[in-house]
């Protein structure tokens, strides 16, 4: 029931959770919405229509700007944002980073991950888009689905700058001989045009999740690492507040929640990307 014979880096999708943070950040930044001087006030919770969509801090993070709500992952500050770009903003950025469709990795099988908008609702299930899905999907959460591979192809391209390289495993074929017959060479397939003003803010606000005391990834520094990272948890199913607050200890296995942890190093010249996917931990 685990479906473990599965390549679960290209073919099994998984809500990305606060790792997402990123693409919205990116959006609102890139579509003058906000800038680093923009702040939300985080009390715990932001009410859309009948519903409160909490913070993961029930207490609330205070006064924030982008910089701090990517460092601390403060939900409020992204629901905010989210509702003000609307989906189609933030599919469209989403694309422009790669997700939503296959990385062309010479893999079978792999999947296409899932970035809704407005007209996907609307041939999927008939219905138009509300306002509090929004809300749900600018924090990787709702219908938003991505692979492992997807999110380790987005972070790259922000770390390098925009560019979009296609994966691929095999680096050359030998001959018994040893003689090469075939090598393999990295291949541009798109360009993420985005402002250098946008990727330094985002390379300084990732760098702090590790560096700041109050960065989500603080106990995992590693002294002789520079490293940039988005921490993220993802809800498998949809639960009561009061569940939401059940100790994972006394939750059935399948239903934990999922842990992210997307990072690549050196933080400004950087030579390697991970995506971690936990699941149900």
């Amino acid at each position: 029931k685990f479906r473990p014979l599965r390549d679960k880096t290209i073919q099994d999708h998984y809500s990305p959770g606060s790792t997402f943070k990123v693409i919205t950040a990116i959006a609102g930044l890139e579509e003058g919405v906000i800038d680093e001087n923009t702040t939300v006030h985080c009390t715990g919770g932001y009410r859309v229509g009948n519903r409160v969509h909490r913070c993961w801090n029930k207490k609330g993070h205070g006064t924030v700007n982008v910089v701090q709500a990517l460092i601390q992952s403060c939900d409020v500050f992204f629901y905010r944002l989210g509702q003000k770009l609307g989906i189609d903003t933030i599919a469209k950025y989403a694309r422009i980073l790669g997700m939503g469709s296959p990385t062309g990795v010479n893999l079978a099988h792999e999947e296409t991950g899932l970035i809704p908008t407005e007209e996907w609702k609307k041939q999927r299930f008939g219905q138009v888009w509300v306002a509090g899905e929004t809300v749900s999907c600018a924090i990787g959460q709702s219908f938003v689905l991505t692979t492992p591979i997807q999110l380790a192809h987005a972070f790259a391209t922000i770390a390098n700058g925009g560019n979009l390289w296609r994966p691929y495993i095999v680096k050359y074929i030998e001959s018994p001989e040893g003689r090469i017959i075939k090598e393999f060479q990295p291949e541009l397939i798109g360009k993420a045009a985005l402002q250098p003003t946008t990727l330094a803010l985002i390379r300084r606000s990732l760098a702090g999740v590790l560096t700041s005391p109050q960065g989500t990834a603080r106990s995992q520094k590693i002294p002789e690492f520079d490293i940039a990272a988005k921490t993220g948890t993802s809800q498998v199913i949809r639960m009561s507040e009061h569940k939401v607050q059940t100790k994972c200890e006394a939750t059935p296995f399948i239903f934990r929640d999922n842990a992210l942890f997307i990072a690549w190093a050196p933080v400004e010249d950087p030579s390697i990307v991970v995506a971690v996917v936990a699941e149900h931990t």
